[in-house]
Formats: C-alpha cells, structure tokens, sequence
C-alpha cells in the first residue's frame, strides 16, 4: 500500500495542499487491522463527503486520489503473487506391463498474470487397480 508520505505527495502534486490529517485519518485503522482497515474509510461513495465536512474543501477529491492509489496498489500486488483458486481430486490413469494404476492426486489452479495453470499435490497415492 502506498505509504503516507507518498500519499501526501500525490495531494501536495495536484492541489497544493498535502491533506496530511486526511490521509493520516483514512489510515488509522490500519494500526488494528492491517491491509483489512480499508474496509473503513475507504467506501468511494461515502468517504469524500466525510473528508469534505472533516477536513474542508478539497478533501473528498484527496480522499478519492488516496482511494484509487491503494487500488493500483492492490493491482500491482496481484499481478505478482498468483492466486489460488480452486483445489479439485484428479485421478490420473498409468497403464504399463506391469499392470494398470491410478495416480490420485489434488489438482490446483492457480492463476498468474491472468494466466490458468495447473500444479498437483506433491503427496500422490499410488493405487494399482488390475496388476498382470
């Protein structure tokens, strides 16, 4: 997430003023909840309005700057750690001469820079099912 003074450059760059206790404000929560505060504070639709009669006029379209920052952030961080989707049984069948098996395995999708993958389990169970 971008940090506070980066924050207070952004506002500083665009309206002249830093929005410091603005900013500072949006953020507090994140000292209890992490990457979770912005469940707080940081509602489009109903933060600039609290900004504006808080810290006056220019604070709801600070308040909107730092919003879309920590969404580019979040963006950017998502696009570099892939994300598990699902975790599903697969049953892979091996025939051989010396008999038939299943290889029994979890399959999980993963997806990375909006690409799908497939990885497995590293714990497989061998099952043979008709030995010669």
């Amino acid at each position: 997430m971008p940090n506070h003074e980066e924050h207070c450059a952004e506002s500083l760059k665009r309206y002249g003023k830093s929005f410091s206790e603005l900013h500072a404000w949006m953020d507090e929560p994140s000292f209890l909840l992490g990457s979770n505060h912005r469940k707080y504070r940081h509602d489009p639709n109903v933060t600039p309005d609290e900004a504006k009669a808080i810290f006056g006029e220019g604070a709801d379209n600070a308040c909107l700057d730092h919003i879309r920052l920590d969404e580019q952030e979040n963006r950017k961080r998502a696009q570099n750690n892939p994300e598990i989707t699902s975790v599903q049984p697969v049953t892979i069948e091996v025939q051989s001469t010396a008999g038939s098996w299943n290889l029994e395995c979890k399959a999980v999708t993963i997806i990375h820079n909006g690409k799908t993958t497939f990885t497995y389990n590293p714990q497989l169970y061998l099952k043979n099912y008709d030995t010669v």
